[in-house]
């Protein structure tokens, strides 16, 4: 690589992953994508001259490495783009390799579980590696096959540090893509997770049939649980009205390419967790998350009763329909 160059590490290959990397290589920069996976070796630069075939601009291919210490030599700027339960391993792995004081953006969307703790992964990322590193949460209506059809999206850097989000605008945006800026980086974060736990329940609903006033009252129900809770944590209500929240809520809880939606048309087929998972093939963060949301809400005495119902759905084998019954049928009252 060219040592003149920014350099630039991705952790974690997936399409997210390799997404963000086709973002960044318009700009001349040194871009390392690093998995744990070998064999993506080959399939990466694949993916890659697929890409560039198909209109993309690349200046700088990212290059594919398995080895940590390589990846992360000489980082200026580090992405993290790994499934929730990978975030804090592979922070303690890097905590000695990384360069001090080099930011970090988290492009991870969930809640870790610790006991009856529950943690962010900005507070993951401070956790393991000190609080010497300034932290961005990347989120928003961000699906990675519409963008590398180059269909026009946008997104959101949320940090504390405002160089940090002009540094991530710079590098990321484009004539189709728009990264705007927010300093509400719990907000943003609890918006990307509990969006996910919706998504599964919308994903049902449209694999039973029902129609546009049903999805209606899911997603705008759903946003007031998604509210309450960012609010809870101390996130900002205009938050879950803007492109992390409800913007990200549409986008995933609609399109059969998103993981979350697919996996919620199947529990509406009346299939069971374990068949989901491994018919997808991939991770469903909102699996995960569901378990985790319900758990938050009771702790923190928050109510959510489709996200309760989801997790009753998800977790403990519940029909849908039932559920779905439940929740028409609770106590009137007012909005």
């Amino acid at each position: 690589m060219k040592s003149s160059n920014k350099r630039i590490s991705i952790l974690g290959a997936g399409m997210w992953g390799r997404t963000i990397g086709l973002l960044l290589s318009r700009k001349d920069i040194d871009i390392s994508l690093w998995d744990i996976r070998d064999n993506l070796a080959v399939e990466l630069p694949d993916f890659y001259s697929g890409m560039k075939s198909n209109g993309h601009e690349i200046i700088s291919e990212p290059v594919f490495t398995s080895d940590l210490s390589d990846s992360l030599q000489n980082a200026e700027l580090v992405f993290f783009v790994l499934p929730t339960s990978a975030v804090s391993p592979v922070a303690k792995q890097i905590k000695n390799l990384i360069p001090s004081e080099c930011p970090i953006i988290v492009a991870t969307k969930g809640i870790e579980e610790s006991g009856d703790d529950f943690h962010l992964m900005s507070g993951v990322i401070g956790e393991e590696l000190g609080d010497n590193h300034p932290v961005g949460i990347l989120s928003g209506p961000n699906l990675s096959l519409e963008i590398q059809a180059r269909h026009p999206a946008v997104s959101l850097i949320a940090s504390a540090d405002n160089s940090l989000v002009e540094l991530a605008m710079s590098l990321l945006a484009s004539d189709n893509f728009r990264v705007y800026g927010s300093r509400d980086v719990i907000g943003v974060q609890i918006g990307g997770a509990v969006k996910n736990v919706i998504a599964l329940a919308a994903g049902m609903v449209d694999e039973l049939g029902y129609e546009h006033n049903t999805k209606a009252a899911l997603l705008t129900r759903g946003l007031v649980e998604i509210t309450r809770m960012g609010e809870k944590m101390g996130g900002q209500s205009k938050t879950f009205t803007g492109i992390s929240g409800l913007g990200d809520l549409i986008c995933t809880a609609s399109s059969p390419t998103s993981r979350n939606y697919r996996a919620g048309r199947m529990f509406g087929k009346g299939m069971k967790r374990e068949e989901i998972e491994i018919e997808i093939g991939q991770v469903i963060e909102g699996i995960q998350n569901a378990r985790t949301v319900n758990r938050m809400s009771d702790k923190l005495d928050v109510e959510m009763p489709i996200s309760k119902g989801v997790y009753n759905i998800v977790w403990e084998g519940r029909n849908p329909l039932d559920a779905i019954k439940e929740l028409m049928t609770r106590e009137l009252r007012f909005e």
